[in-house]
């Protein structure tokens, strides 16, 4: 699939017409006008002494516009002239006043601009990978976004959720402790021992339970459990309570975050964060590749759709553009 750009006028402009032209421009937009000091109503002498104002003023130091041609237009005079093999269309009122750089047609919808569009190597069943801390806001405000993407795509895209921590095998400050095959290890999370713990508790749901109720129970531990996380009693019975809801078994989920299969879940994490560059939360990777764009429902369901080699048919629902209440990483 090929990035493709739409064409911005600003862009070209500024190309042609320097560094000057864009200050020109821009004050333009604002509302102002530029006085020529011609009172001429003959159209050639306006038109001549416009190209005149054009290159004493307007172009690069050693450069120079042409005359092309002028025409009257909607109530004042066009005048197309030529720069750098362009060919660039001006307009000046009748008394020879005011230039304006660019004319817009009123009439006409808009084209909406976007940025480069994201675009994902190709798989028939794309890898979406989202970096987080459990209790990161901006990493809790991206889950919540990708759920409605997982709800579509279902079992089309493997889903998953890494975790940005630090292992350690000496203890470190605001660590949690795991004790695995004999041996102490310590898990340092940004938000403290709290979001360590969380993070080995989603791991292991994650392991055990379906894409979809995994995600479930994330979105609803941010909605009900990050106030009250930095409390590590009150947050296992949140959690628990939660979990409990979705059919999840808890003791289950305690007996792998205590152990060599937690430990090696937030290792494998771990490595893949270390190899990749990542330190903030959220950060997303589809087929390997790194995201950038917005987090939105509909954005993520794009740039997920971008990596199949064969777009499916739920790939051209709409679902929602609303930006979350905070932006940022942690």
């Amino acid at each position: 699939m090929k990035i493709v750009l739409k064409f911005d006028f600003w862009k070209s402009l500024c190309l042609v017409l320097g560094l000057a032209l864009i200050l020109l421009l821009f004050a333009n937009f604002t509302g102002r006008f530029y006085e020529l000091q011609v009172f001429q109503i003959d159209k050639d002498e306006i038109a001549r002494k416009t190209l005149d104002y054009i290159n004493k003023n307007l172009v690069q130091p050693g450069t120079s516009a042409s005359f092309v041609s002028v025409e009257e237009e909607s109530g004042v005079y066009k005048i197309v002239t030529k720069y750098l093999g362009n060919e660039i269309p001006v307009y000046v009122t009748k008394d020879g006043k005011f230039l304006f750089l660019q004319g817009i047609d009123m009439t006409k919808k808009v084209e909406e601009r976007t940025p480069q569009q994201f675009d994902a190597p190709d798989s028939e069943k794309p890898t979406v990978e989202l970096y987080v801390m459990s209790f990161c806001p901006y990493g809790n405000q991206a889950e919540d976004a990708m759920l409605p993407v997982i709800e579509l795509l279902k079992e089309k895209a493997d889903f998953r959720l890494r975790y940005i921590v630090n292992v350690y095998e000496n203890e470190v400050p605001r660590s949690l402790p795991i004790l695995a095959d004999g041996k102490t290890y310590y898990i340092d999370s940004l938000h403290g021992p709290s979001e360590a713990w969380e993070n080995l508790v989603e791991l292991c749901v994650q392991k055990y339970y379906p894409t979809l109720t995994f995600w479930k129970f994330v979105v609803s531990v941010n909605q009900n459990c990050s106030s009250i996380y930095r409390d590590i009693n009150q947050l296992n019975e949140c959690w628990q309570s939660i979990a409990k809801n979705f059919e999840i078994d808890v003791n289950k989920i305690i007996v792998c975050a205590n152990s060599t299969d937690g430990l090696q879940l937030i290792l494998e994490d771990t490595k893949l964060t270390q190899k990749l560059g990542v330190t903030g939360s959220p950060t997303l990777f589809i087929n390997g590749e790194r995201y950038y764009g917005a987090r939105t429902p509909n954005a993520f369901k794009e740039a997920v759709c971008s990596g199949f080699i064969q777009r499916p048919a739920e790939c051209e629902e709409t679902l929602s553009s609303e930006e979350g209440s905070v932006h940022g990483s942690c």
